[in-house]
């Protein structure tokens, strides 16, 4: 299965924006819709446009973003950060088609119950410290879990206060009781 997983940009020259009446103090434009490349890029003239002859600097400079296709294993403990043809994006997995698309915003990565309770077990039998775990143990659980070090790292460091906190509340609850 193919999945954009990154854009390349692409840099497109619209409609000539050259004002050519601009010294009698009027605006007058050609009507070149698009930045043509002439057929020799070797010389001097390669950045003058075939249709209209003015620099390519007049025409509008449109960024394009283009998703690089890598091949991608998918695993269900992923959540999926690009979710193909929901958003009529023009991508789909029937007939490979990829239109020319805006970078979205990447989704929150969600665990599963039991992935949550193993990094628990986890973060708790290492201290809540990635140093104290051994790093071939550390990777080796991550494989396993079907997460990169770095999203553990992250879900370490945003739990761990929570899970301090908790633990210290529950320390006072059990004092107050006695």
């Amino acid at each position: 299965m193919n999945v954009p997983v990154a854009f390349k940009t692409e840099e497109v020259y619209k409609e000539c924006r050259h004002n050519h009446a601009a010294s009698l103090g009027y605006i007058s434009f050609d009507g070149c819709g698009e930045f043509l490349k002439p057929d020799d890029n070797t010389t001097m003239d390669s950045m003058l446009c075939a249709a209209c002859g003015c620099h390519q600097n007049f025409h509008r400079k449109s960024v394009v973003y283009i998703p690089v296709m890598q091949p991608t294993p998918f695993s269900s403990f992923h959540s999926e950060a690009f979710v193909p043809g929901s958003s009529g994006s023009g991508f789909s997995f029937m007939n490979v088609e990829v239109e020319m698309m805006t970078p979205r915003r990447r989704r929150r990565t969600v665990f599963t119950p039991e992935q949550k309770n193993r990094m628990l077990t986890f973060a708790e039998k290492s201290g809540w410290s990635a140093k104290n775990a051994d790093g071939e143990e550390l990777e080796h659980f991550c494989q396993q879990m079907g997460i990169s070090r770095r999203t553990f790292m992250v879900w370490l460091s945003n739990n761990r206060r929570l899970q301090l906190t908790e633990k210290d509340d529950d320390k006072d609850t059990v004092a107050t009781n006695v």
